[in-house]
């Protein structure tokens, strides 16, 4: 069966989108798919794409499209998906966040609620969570006392857009929200720092922001995420307690590249602290075909989203649909609320201009 996806944007995002359509295509020919790609800087036919076209609006006026994918900044995600929703579409994936702002979410909601939406939060793919989940259910019922979370990486005078640091805190607040099953946050305290670390006219956009919050449960969620680190860092560590045993346990993801993801799991005897190992996983780029270097959690990211398929048994259900979006778009308001009016007022200048 052949049919056509279309993917918004021919960024870098983008292109790693059309890089794992093209190995699903050449490894799955019963399921071929055609690509067409929808930017305004495209300047020619790129190989393996059916079409290219400067806007969506010429692309669906030529074909009809089992999916799209939006790739372009959050920034104009509203009016891009505004318009796929208006398509004959019935598959919409679209990178973090949903939207720029909660309100632009709650104007899409109703609409994207009519499509099949997936939502890429990419490390929920990884392949930790299934071992992790494993082991979970062979124990007793653990809940999180504490949730520390740290995500981010140096991106100091870099030339892509960005609306600030937010969009990197969405990845480890929904991985909290996954693992530990956190569906409700307060913000209890914290701060951020806006500077001019972008090269984006604005005058301070949040770079890092540092944040206690608090869940539904009572656990406590410390989360701190950066622009301006020296390097990568995207570490969760969960202290999780029972009726009997006490665990914390540490997840970190692509360190050193991408796809390089790890889990342990140590028992904690209350009497002195000492550790024992229960569980401990690591994964390499080695453990994947190669055409899928630094792209596998992408791939299944793509795959499961468009077939639309059930996750296999006893497999977490990794897509990130409109539900959890809305969520997590409303926790990023809820940060930006409560932290930004003061930080905003205090910016710093890490370049003289």
């Amino acid at each position: 069966m052949t049919s056509k996806i279309l993917i918004v944007g021919y960024g870098f995002a983008g292109k790693r989108m059309h890089t794992v359509l093209n190995y699903s295509n050449q490894n799955h020919k019963n399921a071929f798919r055609q690509i067409v790609i929808a930017d305004p800087k495209m300047t020619g036919q790129v190989d393996g794409v059916l079409a290219t076209y400067h806007d969506v609006e010429q692309a669906l006026k030529h074909h009809r499209f089992e999916a799209a994918i939006v790739t372009v900044n959050e920034e104009h995600h509203h009016g891009i998906l505004k318009r796929l929703t208006e398509a004959d579409i019935p598959r919409i994936l679209c990178e973090k966040p949903l939207t720029a702002t909660l309100d632009e979410a709650k104007e899409l909601e109703p609409a994207l609620s009519a499509k099949i939406f997936s939502m890429n939060l990419v490390e929920r793919f990884s392949p930790v969570f299934k071992d992790f989940f494993a082991w979970r259910n062979t124990v007793e019922t653990l809940k999180p006392a504490r949730v520390q979370l740290y995500w981010g990486k140096n991106r100091i005078r870099d030339c892509r857009p960005t609306m600030g640091v937010l969009s990197e805190a969405i990845h480890p607040l929904d991985l909290a929200s996954f693992a530990f099953g956190i569906r409700e946050i307060d913000v209890i305290g914290g701060f951020m720092h806006h500077s001019n670390f972008s090269n984006r006219p604005e005058d301070a956009i949040a770079d890092s922001l540092h944040c206690k919050l608090i869940s539904e449960d009572r656990c406590i969620i410390s989360a701190h995420a950066s622009f301006t680190w020296m390097s990568r860092r995207r570490e969760m560590f969960a202290h999780l307690v029972g009726a009997k045993d006490s665990y914390i346990v540490h997840f970190t993801f692509d360190m050193p590249r991408w796809d390089c993801d790890s889990v342990t799991v140590s028992r904690i005897d209350p009497k002195d602290g000492h550790r024992t190992t229960v569980l401990q996983k690591s994964y390499t780029n080695q453990d994947f075909p190669e055409p899928l270097d630094q792209l596998s959690k992408v791939y299944r990211f793509v795959t499961r989203s468009i077939d639309d398929k059930p996750a296999r048994m006893n497999e977490p259900d990794s897509i990130v649909g409109l539900e959890q979006a809305m969520r997590l778009q409303t926790w990023l308001e809820q940060i930006h609320l409560a932290l930004e009016p003061q930080s905003k007022g205090q910016a710093e200048k890490l370049f003289a201009s």
